[in-house]
């Protein structure tokens, strides 16, 4: 949320000690200086002030939209209130609706810092960046006092998400504190339920929208909303730095493309659209995005690394990409398997029956390059619960290893993935790929998509081969996805955990100055697709 000292990060019970002493002072007081602080609120406050007392009119006539933008995550919360104006700009009649803190434990950080939550800094920084646009909101607690019973929902299910987040495990252990996390996520759930539903009849939103969709309070709003007969749009950060993906009564980071991608895989892309796309791959493939975030150093070299895991170049070489199994893309992955370790346990038997091939499982790097965020339940534990020694022919390369994922994938046969997208990018070098999860690319034609235990090990035996159809369609699908799906949002630039803006006034928000703002306004005004114009 907001920038820490490095030095902070690497010490996490410095920093809950710190955080602790901080909150029992904004308690006492009420006084929360650091946020006041905050560089973003500073810079807009400026552009407030150097703009029109007219830009914040509120000029209605438009329909009534309510914004889910429950913390402090700052890229997402400015670009929530930066759309907010925007739409208000055009008519619409903007509401929001935020924690305002403090609940007994909510999302916004991970066991590994919390509790306590950082309330004393999200609370008021949502509520100052809020005030600073006169933006309207409501509070959690500001609606309690009011609020019927909560309504019956299934809050177990719709907690789930948070909690596993919260814990950094797509499967806690059932232990003294996963049962209190879930009880105190069960509370939260229920305080935001009633909430949320006095929200809705005090404001009869004509449309909803909402950060991402899976964690606990936008949920819980989603299925109030869906009772209600209100129609809602998610979003979410894209792949790209500063671009955002956005769905209609679905969920963003499932990345739904339905009728566009109907259409896109039956049309060919221009020679002028495979060039782009092939220099887009090509710095992904090497150090652009989160590659150079993840691999410092990285070794490509095909011999050295085949001599460091010992492989036999003579015998098939298949790699499995694992996820970080807290991530949200694997909450509703279920296919072959009930969840990731199942799926990692079973592939690791089937080779061993099958010492005429090599299995390479490539721990993805996340699991200690994302300083607080390290996962409770590593690839290497699971692994180890399941065999006191590996068979002789697998191989796992550690998350810190400078191994190319992408010589990976050039030297082998086939690749195995739950929902990475090493899947979609091995598709596209022209690797088979076998998914066990529901991943947002899979049943898109380019990879074979195993729906049992009894298919993914058919598959795994059957040697998929890739074809020159499957390669043209996940080309079609990547350029669809990366181009068109993913928005730019050129207003803001994000540079480590600071926001700058790249305007000095409001008018920049108005209609018409921003193709991509406009684009986003008129998909959440009026339905349209939420799709960039495709490159000639």
């Amino acid at each position: 949320m907001f920038a820490l000292p490095r030095f902070l990060r690497r010490r996490k019970r410095l920093l809950g000690s710190l955080r602790g002493l901080h909150y029992r002072v904004w308690q006492t007081t009420g006084v929360s200086g650091i946020t006041r602080l905050a560089p973003e609120l500073r810079d807009l406050a400026n552009i407030v002030n150097n703009s029109p007392r007219s830009a914040l009119a509120v000029r209605g006539g438009g329909p009534r939209i309510l914004f889910v933008s429950f913390r402090a995550w700052n890229t997402h919360a400015i670009v929530d209130a930066l759309v907010g104006h925007a739409l208000r700009a055009r008519g619409a009649d903007v509401h929001f609706f935020t924690c305002g803190g403090p609940l007994p434990v909510c999302d916004i950080a991970a066991h590994t810092t919390a509790p306590p939550m950082p309330c004393n800094t999200c609370a008021p920084f949502m509520t100052t960046l809020l005030s600073t646009l006169r933006l309207p909101y409501f509070k959690t607690r500001d609606l309690l006092d009011a609020a019927p019973p909560p309504p019956d929902l299934d809050l177990a299910e719709l907690t789930r998400p948070s909690l596993q987040w919260f814990l950094l495990s797509g499967n806690p252990p059932p232990d003294a504190e996963t049962e209190a996390m879930r009880k105190k996520f069960l509370i939260s759930g229920a305080l935001v339920a009633r909430a949320m539903q006095q929200l809705l009849e005090r404001v009869r939103p004509d449309k909803l929208v909402l950060l991402n969709g899976i964690f606990f309070a936008e949920r819980i709003a989603i299925e109030l909303a869906r009772r209600a007969g209100i129609p809602f749009v998610t979003h979410e950060g894209g792949f790209a730095p500063d671009t955002y993906v956005f769905a209609r009564n679905d969920f963003a980071p499932h990345y739904p493309l339905g009728e566009a991608w109907t259409e896109a895989a039956r049309t060919p892309l221009t020679p002028a659209q495979d060039a782009m796309l092939d220099e887009y791959l090509g710095a992904r493939f090497g150090r652009g995005n989160d590659v150079g975030r993840y691999y410092p150093t990285i070794e490509s070299d095909c011999a050295a690394i085949l001599r460091q895991l010992s492989l036999d170049p003579s015998k098939p070489i298949v790699t499995l990409f694992t996820n970080v199994d807290w991530d949200t893309a694997t909450f509703a992955a279920r296919s072959a398997f009930d969840n990731m370790e199942q799926w990692l346990a079973h592939t690791i038997a089937h080779f061993a029956a099958r010492p005429e091939r090599q299995l390479v499982i490539r721990v993805h790097p996340a699991e200690v390059r994302l300083p607080l965020l390290e996962p409770r339940d590593r690839a290497a534990d699971i692994i180890r619960r399941h065999f006191a020694a590996l068979p002789p022919n697998v191989r796992v390369i550690a998350p810190d290893s400078p191994v190319s994922s992408y010589t990976l994938m050039d030297l082998s046969a086939f690749g195995l993935v739950y929902t990475s997208t090493t899947g979609m990018e091995m598709a596209l070098r022209g690797k088979p790929v076998v998914a066990a999860g529901r991943g947002y690319y899979a049943g898109k034609g380019f990879t074979f998509d195993a729906g049992s235990a009894a298919e993914y090990d058919a598959l795994l035996d059957g040697a998929p081969a890739m074809t020159v159809e499957r390669v043209e369609l996940a080309r079609r699908y990547a350029f669809l996805f990366f181009f068109r799906h993913h928005i730019k949002f050129p207003l803001t630039t994000t540079r480590g955990d600071r926001v700058y803006f790249n305007f000095d006034r409001l008018a920049a928000l108005e209609p018409g100055r921003d193709e991509f703002l406009d684009l986003i306004c008129d998909g959440i005004l009026h339905d349209r697709p939420f799709l960039a114009e495709p490159p000639a």
